[in-house]
């Protein structure tokens, strides 16, 4: 245990600069699998059937296991940081996805009356 806190010790910048990157890549990919997942969920929510194609489709994803998905990508964008943004991109997008169709499709129908008798198009409706 004392070697390991040693190490800790020695190395804590280079450390702190691994953790710093790490938490770069996960954030981007957040930002990108919500971003594609929010627009695909508003075009598809309403059509029953393309809302199930498509998250079948980024469904199988995630069956995909990892080590197979870097074997994929890594020869067409190589080795480093393009290969894992893509994967957690992927992986992510299913849950994002699935719960935003979920959210629209609970609104209830009262409601969307009600805020179209308001005069509200469909872009404000979205927004609130």
């Amino acid at each position: 245990m004392g070697e390991f806190l040693h190490y800790l010790n020695v190395r804590k910048g280079h450390l702190l600069d691994l953790t710093i990157a790490h938490a770069q890549i996960v954030l981007s990919a957040i930002v990108i699998a919500t971003a594609i997942s929010l627009v695909t969920a508003i075009l598809v929510y309403r059509r029953e059937r393309l809302a199930a194609v498509v998250l079948s489709i980024v469904g199988t994803f995630l069956t995909i296991p990892s080590l197979a998905l870097f074997s994929l990508l890594i020869p067409f964008l190589g080795l480093g940081t393009k290969p894992a943004l893509v994967a957690l991109v992927l992986y992510a997008m299913l849950p994002i996805l699935r719960n935003t169709v979920v959210g629209l499709r609970s609104v209830d129908r009262a409601v969307l009356e009600s805020a179209r008798g308001m005069g509200m198009n469909r872009l404000r409706r979205l927004a609130r």
